[in-house]
C-alpha cells in the first residue's frame, strides 16, 4: 500500500489560493461588468439556441448542444447558484431523461433541448396512431 502524501488532518495546500497580484486584480474586476453584459447579449440572441420558430418548426441553434448547455449553466450558476439535483440521463433506446429540483427555469430550458423536442414528437405520434 502505498505511503499518503498528507498525514491525515493536513492540507495539501496550507497557504490556500495564491494571492493575485493587485494589477491582475484590478484589471479582472474592470472586465467583470463587460463580461457579465457579453454573457447577457449571448442569451439574447435566439439564433444561438434550439428554439421553435412561430410556425412550430424546430430551428437549430449556432452553437452545439453542449455549447447551449454549457452557457445556460454558466449563466444559471451566476445568476442563482449551482443548481441542486440536477440530473440528465440518456439511454441507449434514445429517451432523454432531466429532473431538476430548485428551478422551474432549468426544467423549462431543457425541455426546448433538440433530444426532448425529438422525444416530445415521437410521443405526440404514437398518441396520434393509438386514436
Amino acid at each position: 500500500m502505498p505511503t499518503p502524501l498528507f498525514k491525515p488532518g493536513h492540507s495539501g495546500n496550507p497557504g490556500g489560493r495564491p494571492k493575485l497580484d493587485p494589477e491582475t486584480r484590478k484589471l479582472i474586476q474592470s472586465n467583470g461588468e463587460l463580461a457579465v453584459k457579453r454573457m447577457n447579449d449571448l442569451l439574447s440572441m435566439d439564433e444561438l439556441f434550439n428554439r421553435i420558430d412561430g410556425n412550430g418548426e424546430f430551428v437549430s441553434g449556432k452553437l452545439s448542444g453542449k455549447e447551449q448547455i454549457a452557457l445556460l449553466a454558466l449563466a444559471q450558476d451566476r445568476a442563482f447558484g449551482r443548481a441542486d439535483g440536477v440530473s440528465i440521463t440518456h439511454t441507449h433506446s434514445g429517451t432523454v431523461g432531466m429532473s431538476v429540483n430548485p428551478t422551474q427555469r432549468l426544467k423549462d430550458i431543457s425541455d426546448r433541448l433538440p433530444e426532448r423536442l425529438a422525444q416530445q414528437k415521437v410521443i405526440e405520434a404514437k398518441l396520434d396512431d393509438d386514436e
